[in-house]
């Protein structure tokens, strides 16, 4: 059988083994939320914005062009029926 001494050891040696398992997955909870807040900083923030913006600017474009497409077809219309108007 096992003496206490070696007992004493043994579970020393674990406790301080999980201590330190403990303090390690500390310091990787700390490395891994500096990370995530860096990466959405420099990254997803940035990236978000450039996104909001050319929607924006599609929108823009779209509303744009589809005037233009009014212009032109009323114009088309316009010229259209006065020739009718002229011919008739």
């Amino acid at each position: 059988m096992w003496g206490w001494p070696l007992v004493n050891i043994l579970f020393g040696f674990s406790g301080q083994a999980l201590q330190d398992c403990g303090e390690a997955f500390s310091n990787l909870a700390e490395i891994k939320e500096a990370l995530d807040s860096t990466v959405k900083q420099n990254f997803l923030d940035p990236l978000d914005q450039l996104r909001n913006r050319d929607i924006k600017e599609i929108m823009v474009l779209t509303f744009v062009n589809l005037n233009m497409d009014r212009h032109v077809l009323l114009t088309f219309l316009h010229v259209f029926l006065m020739a009718l108007v002229g011919r008739i």
